[in-house]
């Protein structure tokens, strides 16, 4: 979900390089995320032989509050919007115009690593009153832990969908360790925003139990299955209970006597019968 090449700062590995490795660790796609920078991987994508894993085509924006992962239906469209970002690289873009500017080709912006303290411009608790995040990277594979925890629980607060990445730079073994699983096969960043605009995007980190994604999850297509499952027991009505073959049936738990087993005692002489 969060992969740079040798095109980002601190980036060592090629395109082709990180392709072959998402193959050997068994992923079904690559996102690559340069900063300020598509051409690339869009490059690498019409050169790919190989149909998987799947290459999708996003971009990482540094923005006068933080760091974003932009995702836009049709990639071809992002070279525009990279080369707007690095004309304005001298002086931080503003978010409120990165939002726009991708609102305007029905993408999406996730927020990247929002507690990183390394980035003086992360916003932090600030992202609860930004407006325009499909999601926020609750795991980021090159972040410590308390940085991840803060992200989910804002994540929670906010409702929005959590997501993670590897974060991949320079070290390739990086790769793969930390991912954002989805529902159902993606072929298309077009697919790839349905999926988590729907809520059905999950961050994990392999070898380890998925991390379910926030109050978004209850919204989109998915809210009647949740609903469903949610259903609340009605007031009143009695709990499914295990009756064991000694219990009465009355609720009080005791046991019933066997009536075959009960001893009845002989009429005595001068008893009415």
């Amino acid at each position: 979900m969060h992969v740079h090449t040798r095109a980002s700062p601190g980036g060592k590995f090629t395109a082709e390089q990180l392709l072959a490795e998402a193959a050997r660790r068994g992923l079904d796609g690559l996102c690559l995320t340069d900063v300020h920078q598509v051409e690339p991987a869009l490059q690498a994508r019409n050169l790919a032989k190989q149909q998987e894993p799947v290459l999708l085509v996003g971009l990482e924006a540094l923005t006068d509050q933080g760091h974003y992962l932009v995702f836009v239906p049709h990639p071809e469209q992002l070279p525009v919007l990279d080369r707007w970002l690095r004309f304005v690289a001298e002086d931080l873009i503003s978010f409120q115009s990165l939002a726009e500017a991708v609102r305007a080709q029905q993408g999406i912006i996730i927020a990247a690593h929002p507690y990183d303290r390394s980035v003086s411009d992360s916003p932090g608790d600030r992202l609860f009153q930004m407006e325009g995040l499909a999601a926020i990277e609750i795991i980021n594979g090159s972040r410590p832990a308390l940085a991840n925890q803060l992200a989910e629980e804002m994540a929670a607060g906010m409702g929005l969908v959590g997501v993670g990445g590897s974060d991949t730079r320079s070290e390739l073994k990086a790769l793969g360790k930390v991912a954002t699983l989805l529902a159902g096969a993606v072929a298309s960043e077009a697919e790839l925003i349905e999926r988590i605009l729907d809520g059905d995007a999950w961050a994990v980190t392999l070898g380890k139990p998925a991390t379910r994604s926030s109050g978004r999850r209850s919204r989109g297509r998915s809210a009647d299955r949740d609903k469903e499952k949610r259903r609340p027991r009605r007031a009143g009505a009695p709990r499914n209970r295990v009756r064991s073959a000694n219990d009465s049936g009355d609720g009080s738990g005791r046991k019933s006597r066997n009536p075959r087993k009960r001893s009845r005692r002989r009429p005595r002489r001068g008893d009415k019968q």
